[in-house]
């Protein structure tokens, strides 16, 4: 199970259902505490979460596991029936001469400190894709919503045009104009309402199709993000992966080093023969003669040469994304920020004004129904407006790994 820490909660959705404007609204605690709870759920139970969890613990095993000593002690027992019965017990116990056991220990070290780098991009990758999902299907939502408001506004359009036309006020043009207008719309509604019910679909998959309420996101949630993005990458989990891997491989360096060294075993044995007692001392040591173990060296070198590359290959990567998303979420947030100067209950107002227009013969039918259309499709886009900025501030958090900072995980 993820975990939050407590004194980021209400931090961190200080701006849930705070409405469209820039001044950050008081909204009550528990709606805050609500969607973390959500989210650290949903991410926890998660498949994919779980095979995190299974690498994660693999690799500490792993890592206990290169903390031990290379060898154990040999028992050794004997007894041999002849002239003179022989009987000998004995103890042997091979040295790692080098210290091989040390730098076994630092690569399961470094091993893990990747692992669980690995671990915290996981969980943030599914963190931001849940979050993607939570605001695709409220952005869809609203979306279908005010459809459906079109489609009421152009049906209830429809039945005062033919009303209108059956006493002779517009033509037969102006009627199949408004015609027309309603089967476009329709054919457009079907598309906007099977994406609401995808978006829904995807969301609900991602709680096993339970049924959660989820607190609105907004805008609000946007925090600062002038870091500067190289010192963001000091932190990233998948450069710190890296970093970490580049460690192990030039510890593997020395293991193999170290393995050109050769490690003595020591023994003793005693016992009897016949009424006789014995004491044996015996010494071996491997002769790497057909075999040096300097390929292993050359190996080892390679591959972390490998590996420095590839860490160098992915920093230029992860610092272009972190730059692209970070400007993508500035045009976004400033076009979005232009928007709301214009203010929505204003659109909405306009609409009602162009109603009544076209009813008092003062607005033609045709200007009537571009004006109506384009103000509220302008509804709809501000819409995915608001989606795209939410999107661009997620995608800027996980291309900078900022994800648990800003979700106050630990």
């Amino acid at each position: 199970m993820l975990y939050f820490k407590s004194t980021g909660r209400f931090a961190l959705f200080v701006g849930l259902l705070a409405g469209q404007s820039w001044c950050v609204s008081a909204i009550e605690k528990t709606q805050s505490l609500q969607l973390i709870d959500i989210v650290d759920r949903a991410v926890a139970s998660h498949p994919l979460m779980q095979r995190a969890v299974a690498k994660l613990d693999q690799v500490k095993a792993q890592s206990r596991a290169n903390s031990q000593p290379l060898y154990n002690p040999e028992l050794e027992l004997a007894y041999e029936s002849n002239v003179d019965d022989t009987s000998m017990i004995g103890l042997s116990q091979t040295f790692d001469w080098s210290d091989k056991q040390a730098a076994l220990k630092q690569i399961g070290s470094k091993n893990q400190r990747s692992a669980e780098a690995e671990f915290i991009g996981v969980r943030q990758s599914i963190v931001v894709d849940l979050l993607r999902k939570i605001n695709r299907y409220q952005a869809s939502n609203v979306a279908a919503s005010l459809n459906s408001r079109q489609l009421d506004t152009l049906e209830e359009f429809v039945k005062i045009a033919q009303k209108r036309f059956s006493v002779g006020d517009i033509s037969q043009i102006e009627l199949d104009l408004a015609l027309l207008a309603s089967g476009e719309l329709r054919m457009r509604s079907a598309k906007i309402q099977a994406n609401n019910y995808n978006a829904k679909l995807q969301l609900e998959s991602f709680f096993n199709f339970e049924k959660i309420d989820v607190p609105k996101l907004n805008i609000a949630l946007i925090s600062d993000h002038s870091q500067d993005s190289e010192q963001l990458l000091q932190r990233h989990p998948k450069l710190v992966q890296l970093r970490m891997a580049s460690e192990s491989a030039r510890a593997e360096i020395k293991l193999s080093e170290r393995k050109k060294t050769a490690d003595p075993t020591f023994s003793i044995n005693a016992g009897k023969e016949g009424k006789e007692n014995i004491i044996n001392l015996g010494f071996s040591m491997p002769l790497h003669i057909r075999n040096n173990f300097s390929a292993e060296v050359d190996s080892a070198i390679a591959n972390s040469v490998a590996v420095e590359q590839e860490y160098l290959n992915n920093y230029r990567q992860v610092l272009v994304d972190v730059k692209s998303t970070k400007r993508d979420l500035e045009l976004t947030l400033s076009a979005y920020r232009r928007w709301i100067s214009q203010s929505q209950t204003g659109l909405e107002a306009r609409a009602k004004l162009l109603q009544r227009l076209w009813k008092s013969g003062d607005l033609g039918t045709t200007e009537y129904l571009v004006q109506i259309q384009q103000t509220l499709d302008t509804l709809i886009a501000a819409t995915q407006l608001k989606e795209d900025v939410l999107n661009a501030w997620f995608d800027y958090l996980a291309a900078s790994g900022q994800i648990d900072d800003w979700l106050a995980l630990k």
